[in-house]
C-alpha cells in the first residue's frame, strides 16, 4: 500500500512484516485465556486482543501516513 501511494517512508518489506508479527503476539496469552469456559469473557478478551492488536499496528504504521502529502483514499479509472 506504501507503494501504491508513493509515499517516502523508510519502511522496508522486513519491517513491516515484523510488526505485524509482533502484533499478533497478543493472541497467545489469548489462546490460555480461552481455557476459560465462560463465553462472556472469552469474547470480552478477544475483543481486548483485536483492540491491542490493532492499535500497535495504528501505532508504529501511523507515522508513516501522517506525512504523506498523497491524501487519496480511492482512485476510479473508468
Amino acid at each position: 500500500m506504501m507503494r501504491w501511494r508513493e509515499n517516502q517512508a523508510d519502511y522496508k518489506f522486513l519491517e513491516v512484516l515484523c510488526i505485524y508479527g509482533y502484533s499478533l503476539s497478543i493472541y497467545i496469552p489469548l489462546s490460555l485465556l480461552w481455557l476459560i469456559n465462560i463465553s462472556f469473557l472469552q469474547w470480552a478478551f478477544t475483543s481486548l486482543a483485536i483492540l491491542l492488536s490493532g492499535s500497535v499496528l495504528i501505532l508504529n504504521i501511523w507515522p508513516a501516513f501522517s506525512h504523506d502529502s498523497n491524501r487519496k483514499v480511492l482512485i476510479f479509472n473508468n
